[in-house]
């Protein structure tokens, strides 16, 4: 009993280890942060990445576990905070978990067919080994696409202080808001990809749209109290004609002070646990 045990534990790391690497690939941000800057701001995302299913074979897929509209809006909302801005992501997405749901079905049924009504207990062990197997293939894949989402926030409240900076110099030399997010999104493109995708995104819906408005849906995307503040400030400046460079030079003061009473936070908290 105590084999089946350690080979149920064994199975289920393999697959465990084996989905989560298969998200890696699947979700995993773009090589080249050039490509993935014209693609996400034409609407592709991380369009380096090979779909794994034809389309075809990936609307089937998506249709086999059906979706409330509220919670098919939160998963678009997930992935656009992970960087998954093309059209197709969060059906691509769907059908990458139901294959791992039809597999999980297909090699347990085959074990039991091998194992055969002889094993009787054994057969049991790999039914609820299949079910927690099952379990797993239906989460984990939500579970990462929300870690990613996570760090891929932080990695922008990082370098969004500097790159507001970087625009007030450019305001300030004479450029236009539009034209300053422009060149920061290709001077940051390296160093802080993520948000140089973001800025480009905000761009181009300032030119279709209006700024006030590319703004808002960028503290949407982002979605944290200090980037709301800044895109109200931000549009409300705009909106009134006053001091854009001001604004954003306070912004980033102010996103620097969160960021900074953040980590204190975090600081006091571990010292008291030390304690």
């Amino acid at each position: 009993m105590l084999l089946l045990n350690l080979m149920t534990l064994l199975v289920g790391a393999v697959i465990f280890c084996a989905v989560f690497f298969l998200c890696q690939a699947l979700f995993s941000r773009g090589s080249v942060p050039a490509a993935r800057l014209t693609e996400a701001a034409n609407g592709n995302g991380n369009g380096t990445t090979r779909p794994l299913f034809s389309p075809e074979l990936a609307e089937s897929l998506a249709a086999q576990i059906p979706q409330l509209r509220v919670e098919a809006e939160q998963l678009e909302q997930e992935l656009r905070r992970a960087g998954n801005y093309r059209p197709t992501a969060r059906r691509d997405f769907l059908a990458f978990r139901a294959f791992l749901m039809i597999l999980v079905v297909l090699v347990t049924a085959a074990a039991v067919v091998i194992v055969g009504p002889q094993n009787v207990e054994l057969v049991y062990v790999i039914l609820a080994a299949g079910v927690v197997v099952l379990a797993l293939a239906y989460s984990l894949p939500r579970l990462f696409l929300v870690w990613q989402g996570n760090r891929r926030i932080r990695r922008i409240e990082r370098g969004l202080p500097d790159a507001l900076d970087m625009i007030t110099m450019c305001v300030v030399g004479g450029l236009s808001l539009r034209d300053a997010l422009l060149r920061v999104a290709s001077e940051i493109a390296t160093a802080h990809p993520d948000l140089a995708v973001e800025l480009e995104i905000v761009r181009q819906q300032a030119e279709i749209g209006t700024l006030d408005l590319a703004f808002k849906q960028f503290a949407q995307r982002v979605d944290l109290p200090e980037v709301r503040a800044m895109a109200s400030l931000i549009t409300q400046t705009h909106r009134l004609g006053t001091n854009v460079a001001t604004a954003l030079r306070d912004a980033a003061d102010s996103l620097r002070g969160a960021r900074r009473q953040r980590a204190d936070e975090a600081a006091n908290r571990t010292s008291v646990k030390i304690d």
